[in-house]
């Protein structure tokens, strides 16, 4: 039966993916071996073109949070860090996800552009924080040095996980974690 978090793909070109260890293994990794005495492996997807690429294989296992390479996961590390919300230099917890950010943008951006425009803003936690004009445009401030932060700290992962300094989703974890605080 057909289990993504164990489960076994075989591209054309002998690389073996392992879901359970979320890495790329050989012919001869007793765990394969076993899996592969009672099921064949699936066959590794292909793109739009017909190439058996990470990505294919990434898009089916994006829905279950698997990834091919550390970079797949690297990406999906810094967009929850990046959508888990922050605490503003005012001191209200601010939710990060989309919808947030756009909050925030459009109330800085209205703040900018009337000088008397201040308002309540609702926390995270659901507080109500009454915000004058300058703290709802540090909002957007505080916003985008948060996102700003996790794209550099994303761009140092990747530049060292193709330097092979970066080998593991614990190295990862850390180097993020760093960045949250």
């Amino acid at each position: 039966m057909f289990n993504p978090f164990n489960w076994y793909w075989r591209a054309d070109d002998g690389r073996i993916f392992a879901s359970a260890r979320q890495q790329i293994v050989d012919e001869t990794d007793p765990d394969f071996i076993a899996f592969a005495e009672v099921q064949a492996p699936t066959t590794w997807p292909r793109d739009n073109d017909g190439t058996q690429t990470d990505a294919a294989l990434q898009g089916v296992l994006d829905p279950y949070f698997i990834f091919v390479t550390l970079e797949a996961y690297a990406a999906n590390e810094r967009w929850k860090l990046e959508t888990g919300g922050i605490a503003s230099t005012a001191g209200v917890p601010l939710k990060t996800d989309d919808r947030g950010k756009t909050m925030i943008i459009g109330a800085g951006l209205l703040a900018t552009n009337d000088p008397n425009f201040t308002t309540t803003w609702v926390g995270a936690d659901g507080e109500l924080y009454p915000l004058t004009n300058d703290q709802l445009k540090q909002q957007v401030g505080d916003l985008q040095h948060h996102i700003d932060a996790c794209f550099v700290a994303y761009t140092d992962i990747v530049t060292q996980v193709r330097q092979k300094k970066i080998t593991s989703h614990q190295q990862i974890d850390e180097r993020f974690k760093a960045v949250k605080g």
